[in-house]
């Protein structure tokens, strides 16, 4: 919040009274200001500088620093500090007024199109009969800076240009000119720049203009306000003319405010007049100014007339906790300027226009609470009892970030305002109206409320193309989608989103993303079945031979095998595997096998739903290692007649799973028999690593936890997740899914973006991505939804 320092014996003469410090800050904080700091501009300097208080000349005045709330604009001079604490304490609000203009003429102010180029808006008036000193003259002044650092943002949305009217000549024009053809004598300076040669001066010399300067430093155009002589007013936004500088000696001041946001301009404006018109020959009066816009239209500026606001008394009392008359509602309101009027159940308010920070009806009782005194209301016991506690969408969404986190995925934290372009016409989607438009974006960069997450991690990609491939980003926050049934014409919907970028696409690595969310939300896949029956096999795997010299023994047990393979692996990178020949085999460590041995249908330890389920056991790079396996295929498949319906992959180093390709078979009699294709198959590695023990147990609760969970996990959640095909414009075609949930709803999409779109975001490595709506997973433990 923005601290004002004040002169302390200036603010009690205005205030008609002396306080003590401590009575002081009881009384800034009954209106909800508060005393930051009591000190003297050569304490301020002693400690700027660092030097003992006799080495520094300076006045000892004292000054409060007073910390003033961030909206209220009209409080950040003395003149407004102590006006609003006089009414707080009982004085008249004053009444401020436009001067009638009947019969006389209206200074005027002409907007030139081509300033729609750099900065469209410009409003104005006239202070007439201003009578100032050396401390009014510097309140006026600082009150600019502070507007300018505040609400105006340092200059971006508004400039304020006060100039002396007697010097200069109306009509008066805002234009917009080549930086060549704007030529004047700057203030604080003595010889003429033109428009471009100031800019490199600031630039290179001066320390509290420069930062001004890249507001229009690279526009074609620069703005200009000049009289009918062509004199310059002023080059908003950086620096006023030297021409028509005020002092301490002018009557009559003309303040023009050229912006961005027409809305700030007008309050702006408003504040500068209303805190400095007391001055004026006539309090609180002013002069309009009429501008006639681009398009020919007039409108006068000033408008200091107030605002109606009505507010019904039980919501002001309900809200503070207190019971109140309306006449006692509306005298609390007069101490904080409002005008009132009293209804029976309502009260009528006018707010004037120093106080813009009043927007709703909350602002009105909250001025009432402010009145009333916060230490004054009772203290009660709640009606109700309430617990608090996280919210369960953001304990959902914390879940999954740690899981995603652990996945390898790096969070990141972006804009829920995006430009219409990147929230539609980058991502190849039609401009369908969806979206929640800002009526008046700062920037070009903030248009609309972005209803996808996609966007906005693409665009991280495309800023970070410096990074390290692979890539790998998720978010999770809301996106905002037009809804009418809601109060405000719009909802929040909270959406995660991952993306993978690497030299490949990466559709398996996102894909495995998506199984890892689902699997942690406790929703099964549709395509899992849960076990009928688990058999004992009846005859001894190959494996297990009582001949030691042509391979190694193991111990059987029930559906699970368990054998030590001795391998052995030589400098070229080969392991040798047993298997039914006594002959080894040699096999490429990493790559996938030439050919593959079937497993006999005798081996089947479990059926899942006609699935078969195949148990195996391999070595992994040195005697006495163990490694635990199983294989599921997609689908039952019997190529030769004699059962089987699939087969072992084994691979020294890591095991190979077909997700997008297949496995090939050969026949039990004739191992370099021509290879048929089996149908792609789903590998899940249970327990791999070195150990000198048959220890089969977190293999078996593995497999049993994974083969039948499924069934009660479908039978609470009452359905299952799946993916079909989808069209999505944003993802390459043939490359991508709809994500559905149960009933069919869809919920998301996954696969590689589109070309087109990485273009679009400067992104040269293709790209696969995940958003999926988390909002129908929001349920507790029994699947029931919050």
């Amino acid at each position: 919040m923005p601290i004002v320092g004040v002169n302390r014996d200036r603010l009690f003469q205005r205030l008609g009274r002396t306080y003590t410090d401590e009575e002081f800050e009881e009384l800034c904080f009954e209106y909800g200001i508060e005393l930051d700091d009591v000190t003297s501009e050569k304490e301020m300097l002693r400690k700027e500088q660092s030097k003992a208080a006799d080495e520094v000349i300076a006045s000892d005045e004292v000054i409060y620093k007073i910390d003033i709330p961030a909206n209220r604009y009209d409080m950040l001079c003395l003149e407004g500090i102590s006006r609003a604490l006089n009414v707080f304490g009982g004085a008249a609000s004053p009444t401020y007024t436009v001067a009638d203009m009947t019969g006389k003429p209206l200074h005027r102010l002409t907007v030139k199109p081509e300033t729609s180029l750099v900065r469209p808006f410009v409003v104005a008036a006239v202070m007439r009969g201003v009578t100032f000193d050396a401390a009014r003259f510097a309140s006026f002044i600082d009150l600019q800076d502070k507007l300018h650092t505040n609400i105006c943002r340092q200059r971006t949305l508004v400039a304020i240009g006060t100039h002396d009217l007697a010097t200069v000549e109306g009509p008066f024009t805002y234009e917009a000119l080549p930086p060549e053809d704007i030529k004047f004598v700057p203030l604080k300076q003595t010889r003429e720049f033109n428009a471009a040669e100031l800019m490199q001066y600031y630039l290179e010399n001066d320390n509290k203009l420069r930062k001004f300067v890249p507001i229009i430093h690279s526009s074609l155009v620069y703005p200009v306000i000049m009289d009918s002589n062509r004199k310059v007013l002023s080059l908003p936004p950086v620096i006023n003319g030297a021409h028509s500088a005020i002092s301490l000696a002018t009557r009559d001041v003309l303040i023009e405010c050229t912006a961005t946001d027409l809305t700030k301009a007008k309050i702006v404006l408003n504040t500068m007049l209303c805190s400095f018109s007391e001055y004026c020959a006539v309090p609180f009066e002013v002069e309009p100014v009429e501008v006639v816009d681009a398009f020919g239209d007039s409108a006068v500026y000033p408008d200091l007339s107030t605002r109606p606001m009505s507010v019904p008394l039980s919501f002001i009392n309900a809200n503070i906790g207190i019971d109140l008359s309306a006449s006692q509602i509306a005298a609390l309101l007069r101490r904080m300027q409002l005008q009132v009027d009293v209804a029976e159940l309502q009260v009528d308010a006018a707010v004037p226009a120093t106080r813009s920070d009043i927007l709703h009806a909350v602002d009105v009782m909250e001025d009432a609470a402010i009145a009333y005194g916060f230490n004054n209301i009772p203290k009660r016991i709640p009606t109700t009892q309430t617990q608090g506690k996280e919210l369960p969408m953001n304990q959902l969404t914390e879940l999954l970030r740690g899981d995603c986190a652990m996945a390898g995925y790096t969070e990141v934290l972006t804009w829920a305002l995006v430009s219409r372009a990147e929230n539609f016409s980058h991502l190849r989607q039609p401009d369908d109206g969806s979206s929640v438009d800002l009526s008046n974006p700062a920037t070009a960069d903030f248009e609309v409320c972005r209803t996808n997450l996609l966007a906005s991690a693409l665009k991280t990609l495309g800023a970070n193309k410096d990074t390290p491939l692979p890539v790998r980003l998720f978010e999770i926050s809301d996106v905002v989608l037009i809804d009418g049934g809601k109060e405000v014409g719009a909802r929040n919907e909270r959406r995660l989103v991952a993306v993978v970028c690497a030299k490949e696409n990466g559709f398996e690595i996102i894909h495995g993303l998506l199984n890892r969310v689902m699997e942690t939300l406790g929703v099964p896949y549709a395509g899992q079945g849960r076990v009928l029956a688990i058999k004992a096999s009846q005859t001894s795997c190959p494996l297990q031979r009582e001949d030691t010299q042509e391979g190694p023994s193991g111990a059987h047990i029930n559906h699970l095998w368990a054998s030590p393979i001795a391998t052995n692996l030589d400098a070229a990178g080969w392991a040798l595997r047993w298997d039914e020949r006594p002959s080894p085999q040699r096999l490429r460590v990493g790559k996938r096998p030439q050919h593959t041995r079937r497993v006999p249908s005798r081996w089947a330890s479990a059926v899942l739903d006609g699935l078969l389920l195949e148990t195996w056991v391999g070595a992994l790079l040195g005697a006495n290692w163990w490694l635990y396996s199983w294989v599921i295929d997609c689908e039952t498949v019997d190529s030769s007649g004699d059962g089987c319906t699939g087969a072992v992959c084994i691979n020294a180093c890591r095991l190979w799973a077909a997700t997008d390709g297949e496995v090939c078979a050969a026949g039990d009699s004739d191992p370099d028999a021509a290879l048929q294709p089996v149908l792609p198959r789903l590998c899940i590695p249970a327990h791999a690593g070195p150990s000198r023990r048959r220890d089969l147990k977190p293999t078996h609760s593995i497999l049993d936890a994974r083969a039948g969970s499924d069934a009660s996990l479908e039978t609470k959640y009452g359905g299952c997740y799946s993916w079909q095909p989808s069209a999505n414009p944003s993802f390459f075609p043939g490359r991508q899914a709809a994500i559905l949930a149960k009933d069919g709803q869809q919920v998301g999409y996954f696969g590689i973006v589109h070309p087109e779109v990485l273009a679009a975001f400067d992104i040269t490595t293709p790209v696969s991505a995940l958003e999926i709506n988390l909002e129908p997973f929001n349920f507790d433990q029994f699947y029931t939804p919050f």
